[in-house]
């Protein structure tokens, strides 16, 4: 990190320290009045909700707050015990640091110019994940505590180790943070700005049941949701951030066969809209096996490309008569005689998908 990205990050860190604190955003958050419910547990039952979030860079902690407010609120008044966020969804965040809109503005404009700036992005991305994550693990604590939810909050860039992650968090209805899951199968965009492919699979057992939480691109892969049903999921979510233009059969390669595959519940929670140049677009929804419902789909959004909060059952129990894909008609020796070529690295890991 250069001596000009140090400065920044120092500047940073005092302003943040002195306009956003734990005590504040608690004090927020209790000033909006929330009303606790008290949802009874029914995995007969299970009342869920997912988020698609309208892209924005907000310029206060408090109008970020009432953004994903707005979406839960909605979620508790129909008696949801769970609701997902978008990939991405913290680093909505990052419009309350002054200038970051300035820095963001400039890389565009001198890009299309061809041209190159003394201040490279990437590093000050970097450098602010610690004050990121600090953040948004109280705003998101705080508005499961006072639901008594559990949330899903999406994902945000996070180093740790010195290597740079896109990581999930989810919170318990007291407010704890119950554990978080980092991207596994990463995007082009993602390997070149730095990201780093997360190496294991986490199924959490909850009071709700047990809910593994991958991220978008890790959807694409049937091994993921192999992964998870071994590891004994019944829900999983995905969090998406698709910088494509909306293609149905595109987004049909994602979790809508996956759950089919696996005989689990998805929730797909996404981001959308445009911000500079890039268009973000996807459906969020809630889904099913088709052995249960014969289009997989519970519910889903009726746009692509404007906020919505997705609210619909999901009967658990009813996982249990059905047979796995997975487990019933596998071949394994079939499997062995390949196992060298199917593991073998990606000739170029960059943009490998």
């Amino acid at each position: 990190m250069n001596l000009l990205v140090k400065f920044i990050c120092s500047l940073i860190n005092i302003y943040l320290k002195i306009t956003v604190s734990d005590k504040k955003i608690k004090n927020y958050i209790k000033s909006l009045n929330i009303k606790k419910q008290n949802t009874i547990i029914d995995r007969k039952n299970l009342i869920v909700a997912t988020a698609q979030v309208k892209i924005k860079i907000f310029k206060s902690v408090k109008d970020y707050i009432k953004a994903m407010n707005n979406h839960i609120e909605i979620a508790s008044k129909k008696n949801a015990s769970l609701i997902c966020f978008p990939e991405e969804n913290g680093l909505l965040l990052l419009g309350i640091i002054p200038f970051i809109k300035n820095l963001f503005k400039e890389s565009n404009n001198e890009e299309k110019k061809g041209k190159s700036i003394d201040v490279d992005i990437k590093p000050i991305v970097k450098a602010l994940t610690p004050y990121l994550k600090n953040t948004f693990i109280s705003i998101f604590g705080e508005l499961s505590k006072e639901y008594g939810m559990f949330i899903m909050a999406g994902s945000i860039p996070l180093v740790l180790e010195n290597k740079l992650y896109n990581q999930n968090f989810m919170f318990g209805p007291s407010g704890e943070l119950l554990g978080t899951q980092s991207k596994a199968h990463l995007v082009k965009e993602e390997v070149e700005f730095g990201f780093s492919a997360y190496d294991k699979f986490k199924v959490l057992d909850t009071a709700i049941g047990k809910i593994g939480f991958p991220v978008c691109m890790d959807a694409t892969y049937y091994e993921t949701f192999k992964i998870l049903k071994k590891l004994g999921a019944e829900i999983v979510i995905i969090p998406i951030a698709n910088m494509e233009e909306y293609d149905y059969h595109l987004a049909l390669r994602g979790i809508w066969p996956r759950v089919s595959e696996a005989n689990v519940y998805g929730l797909k929670s996404s981001l959308v809209g445009t911000i500079g140049q890039v268009v973000f677009t996807g459906k969020a929804g809630i889904f099913a096996p088709v052995y249960l419902i014969k289009s997989g789909v519970i519910k889903e959004a009726m746009t692509f490309n404007e906020e919505e909060t997705i609210v619909g059952p999901v009967n658990l129990d009813e996982l249990k008569r059905l047979k796995s894909v997975y487990f019933s008609d596998t071949n394994v020796e079939l499997y062995r005689k390949y196992e060298n070529e199917l593991l073998k690295p990606c000739a170029s890991r960059k943009g490998c998908r």
